[in-house]
């Protein structure tokens, strides 16, 4: 019952509408955040591309590796970043989500160090049109980023508090 996100980004093959091509390629992305399941599914991909190209007289050659961890909080941190936002924020400001299924090369810290990722919820609709984050359009509102500031200062107090117990 563990999540897997797993998408074809690209396929390319042929060049000419009218022609079965000889040869195709297929790229895509898997999301998981437990490595051994993340393996088991390219084993499984790789089984499935083999028999499906086997029952049509062809071949099937699968690459696959875990390119990137899943990003994943450590609790502490996590605590006193909620104990900072809502010492600093309206309630209805905080937020607290399940895990996503995005991906960011951030994991890799996480991996090595107590980390957290977290949104500070920098749109402002009443200024700009809605666009989506990583987009040439997207305007931040600079006046949100002086209350996530505020928020990452309580934090540290938050930190500072609790490594004193």
């Amino acid at each position: 019952f563990e999540r897997i996100v797993c998408s074809v980004g690209a396929v390319h093959g042929g060049h000419v509408h009218n022609v079965i091509c000889d040869k195709a390629n297929m790229l895509s992305s898997l999301r998981v955040f437990n490595t051994e399941l993340g393996l088991q599914v390219i084993d499984k991909i790789r089984l499935l591309a083999e028999h499906a190209a086997e029952e049509m007289g062809g071949t099937a050659e699968v690459e696959g590796h875990l390119s990137c961890p899943a990003v994943v909080n450590d609790d502490f941190l996590t605590d006193c970043l909620k104990g900072a936002a809502k010492s600093v924020l309206p309630p209805e400001n905080v937020i607290a989500c399940r895990p996503r299924m995005s991906s960011d090369d951030f994991a890799w810290f996480t991996e090595e160090r107590p980390s957290i990722y977290y949104w500070t919820g920098v749109r402002n609709l009443d200024k700009w049109p809605e666009k989506a984050i990583h987009n040439n359009d997207f305007m931040l509102d600079e006046d949100a980023m002086l209350y996530g500031e505020t928020v990452l200062i309580s934090m540290l107090y938050e930190i500072a508090g609790k490594c004193r117990q």
